[in-house]
């Protein structure tokens, strides 16, 4: 497990996870402690490169599991872990389509209620609402969560893991909205005085990213993109979350060739991704760089420029831009009906 903990680079995680995954559905029937204690360990881990990178199957299903053992009884001392998790997890949740706002209230009250007598926990739960509520664009609710942390101390995380603990605070404070916060927590993750981990560099770049491309702030974004590119490479290292504010900042900035490359890395499993908004954001970047193209005199993209099905004919110039065009509203339109 501690080399799974540890494992930093793209090929490691991608190994991490294929081991991880494996070792859950051995261990899914084993009822003896020793064995609970593994699969819980495990459960946790890949659910931790799941909520860092937003991918389905590495959140949702080992979330799903971890509640089953306990609700069934056999691990009751995992109800705080399994919180925890749920509250991190609600951001992506909401962008099931099958899971409302409704389905978020019910799972959240009982974990509140459960906590009622541990503040520490309280402002965990009301910093990661936070994030879930900026995500869904329920704004009153969120600024009631920002008054609520500004009136205590800040939010502890309980990971035992500096990397990670400062790489949440960061995130949180970028939500909060105190910039200044976030950028000197942030500050000595990225010169190397705290060690690198599952969460950082990785997502307090790529929220301050998002943040100065809100902003328009496309010199300072520079800074962030390099340094959340140097430490993801996709299809190997997750999800979508990380690479939808990278995708953005190089349409942005006319770099569509680079773009391109990471359309490319998951154009494929974006198609078919259940998370709605990580959906839409990714088709209408690919929307703005197909129209730079085109812009700049591109009228088709050779096969080679385009390594992922689409159901777009394929001509002996290439796939032809004003189709791929056609078939990406198609796509955004979809999300616009669920």
């Amino acid at each position: 497990m501690n080399q799974v903990e540890r494992a930093y680079t793209p090929h490691q995680l991608s190994r991490a996870r294929n081991w991880l995954r494996e070792g859950i559905r051995l261990l899914a029937p084993v009822r003896d402690k020793e064995g609970q204690d593994l699969h819980a360990k495990m459960l946790s881990t890949l659910l931790n490169l799941g909520l860092i990178g937003g991918d389905f199957e590495d959140t949702v299903e080992p979330l799903h599991a971890l509640r089953r053992l306990v609700e069934r009884g056999d691990r009751l001392d995992l109800r705080g872990r399994l919180d925890q998790f749920t509250a991190e997890a609600m951001p992506l949740l909401l962008e099931l389509p099958d899971f409302s706002r409704k389905d978020m209230e019910k799972l959240v009250a009982p974990i509140y209620e459960r906590n009622k007598e541990d503040e520490e926990r309280r402002r965990m739960l009301d910093a990661f609402l936070l994030v879930s509520y900026r995500s869904i664009g329920m704004y009153e609710e969120a600024e009631e969560k920002v008054a609520a942390l500004r009136t205590s101390r800040e939010p502890v995380f309980q990971t035992e893991c500096p990397g990670c603990e400062h790489g949440l605070q960061v995130v949180v404070y970028v939500h909060m909205g105190d910039l200044a916060e976030a950028l000197e927590l942030a500050e000595p993750i990225f010169d190397g005085s705290i060690s690198p981990c599952l969460r950082s560099p990785r997502m307090p770049a790529a929220a301050l990213l998002d943040h100065y491309l809100r902003v328009d702030d496309l010199g300072t974004a520079e800074r962030y993109a390099h340094i959340l590119e140097e430490r993801i490479d996709y299809p190997l290292d997750g999800g979508i979350r990380l690479v939808n504010p990278l995708l953005e900042y190089y349409v942005r900035t006319g770099d569509y060739l680079e773009a391109l490359e990471w359309v490319n890395c998951f154009g494929q499993r974006m198609v078919r991704s259940p998370f709605l908004r990580q959906r839409a954001r990714f088709f209408r970047s690919f929307t703005r760089l197909l129209s730079g193209l085109k812009a700049e005199g591109w009228t088709h993209l050779e096969a080679r420029d385009l390594r992922f099905s689409v159901p777009v004919i394929l001509s002996d110039r290439g796939y032809p831009i004003h189709a791929l065009e056609g078939w990406v509203a198609v796509q955004l339109g979809a999300h616009l009906q669920q």
